[in-house]
């Protein structure tokens, strides 16, 4: 078992021996390979029959070319939700109220002013609307978190049905369909 990097938390102990390296040289004894979106040459591990690649796409393999060989990929859908959706909202926060600025501000030493001041007041996220582009998984946890925080989210995606044809394309299809959008409110 070849892994391209140490992965974190208690898990990886109990793998027992696993060596870490490049996967950029021919190995015939690597059965399975460890990776975290990165290519991987097929060529490379003629006895390859396992890539567990550490993270919820899988664009950089081969996925046909993979199942050609016999070589099974996993991935770890959902691992990351959470973790997207509390940075999204973390750099919300810190951009309504300039969060960046007034550290900046401190650590230079030119904090003159009463917390009124300068940067340090910001502005409030809650009563502000939030606007998301997708709802799946990711965008479902964004609005969850928005909505805890007071914030009213509203969600926009183009259906399923109708490939995207530009600015004027997309405003044909709506007069195909007789809407007028795909706005959602969410409550």
């Amino acid at each position: 078992m070849l892994s391209t990097l140490r992965l974190p938390g208690e898990a990886w102990d109990e793998l027992g021996d696993i060596e870490i390296g490049a996967a950029d040289t021919a190995r015939d004894d690597v059965e399975v390979l460890i990776v975290a979106n990165e290519g991987v040459d097929l060529e490379l591990f003629p006895s390859l029959r396992l890539i567990a690649n550490y993270g919820v796409g899988y664009d950089r393999l081969d996925v046909d070319a993979c199942r050609a060989r016999g070589v099974a990929v996993s991935n770890t859908p959902g691992v990351l939700d959470a973790a997207t959706a509390d940075l999204a909202l973390a750099l919300m926060l810190a951009a309504r109220r300039r969060l960046v600025e007034g550290d900046d501000l401190v650590r230079a030493g030119r904090w003159g002013s009463s917390w009124s001041g300068g940067p340090f007041l910001g502005r409030e996220v809650s009563g502000v609307r939030l606007g998301i582009v997708g709802l799946g998984r990711i965008g479902s946890a964004v609005a969850r978190r928005a909505r805890a925080a007071g914030v009213a989210a509203s969600h926009a995606a183009k259906p399923p049905t109708i490939a995207w044809r530009g600015r004027e394309g997309a405003k044909r299809a709506e007069r195909e369909r007789g809407d007028r959008g795909h706005s959602r409110h969410l409550r």
